[in-house]
Parts: C-alpha cells; structure tokens; sequence
C-alpha cells in the first residue's frame, strides 16, 4: 500500500449508541456477526417450542442479546460497522455488571430461568480467524426470564 492509499483510508466515526444502532440495524442481522452466530443457538436452544406462548425478546439493537461485560472490558470497550460507502463506524460499548441485571430482574417481576455465557471455542474461530487470541473469552450474555404473575 502507497502512503496515498493510506491516506485516503477513511478515519472511523464514533457515533452515539442510539444514532449508530438507528444506522446498522438495516444490515445488522445480515452482516457477517460473531456476536449473533455465538447466541444463536443457545437462544434457540432456551426458546424452544413457542407455538401457543407469549414470548418477549429483550435486548439492544436489533433485539439479538448483549456483550459479555468481561469481552467490554477485555477487548477494547466498542463495537464497529461499516455502512454501504465502506465507512466505519465505532459505538461504545457499556458493561453492565451482573448485579445490574438482577436488580432490573426484580424491579419488573421478572424470574431468571437459565443464565448463559457463551465463550469463543473453535467452532467460532473457524467463522471467525481474528477471534483465535480470545478463545475461551466470553462474548454473550443470554438471560432466559419468566414473569412472575
């Protein structure tokens, strides 16, 4: 690469969580994701047979589940996306503390059922090569609730 080409590279944007989750949710689910192929298969796994039953998914973005707060604070404390211009975009990524979890739990009448923490094995790293230095690292968190009523 030419010190040209480098500089035409373009600088990545941070942008506000509610601005940058708005102008990835068209691609979100469709984009090439670790974070959805790591949850997809315990969600539906917690989900079962819903076929008769309310359900209400919980989560931010697009409703897919939330970053593990040890993978916020291991890695680098965002996320990124790149929109059809090839422009990237960074939002910031915020722990929650488990505690935070379980106070908003009994603050809604909420009951946890199954509590899941993902970790990145080989399955993933061979989607995802550039995931290799974090095996064993959580990436997800999945909460499986029932309303108390």
């Amino acid at each position: 690469m030419s010190v040209v080409e480098a500089d035409e590279r373009a600088v990545p944007v941070q942008i506000g969580v509610t601005a940058g989750y708005d102008k990835w949710a068209a691609t979100y689910d469709r984009d090439s994701n670790p974070l959805i192929a790591i949850e997809e298969s315990v969600v539906l796994e917690l989900v079962g047979d819903v076929r008769g039953k309310q359900v209400l998914d919980l989560g931010c973005g697009t409703g897919r589940s939330d970053f593990h707060p040890y993978w916020i604070v291991f890695d680098r404390g965002h996320t990124e996306f790149f929109d059809d211009t090839g422009q990237e975009y960074y939002i910031r990524c915020y722990p929650h503390l488990f505690e935070d979890y379980w106070r908003l739990c009994q603050e809604f009448g909420l009951r946890i059922e199954d509590w899941r923490e993902p970790k990145i094995d080989d399955r993933l790293i061979e989607r995802f090569p550039a995931l290799a230095r974090y095996r064993g690292v959580p990436l997800a968190v999945i909460i499986s609730l029932q309303y108390r009523s």
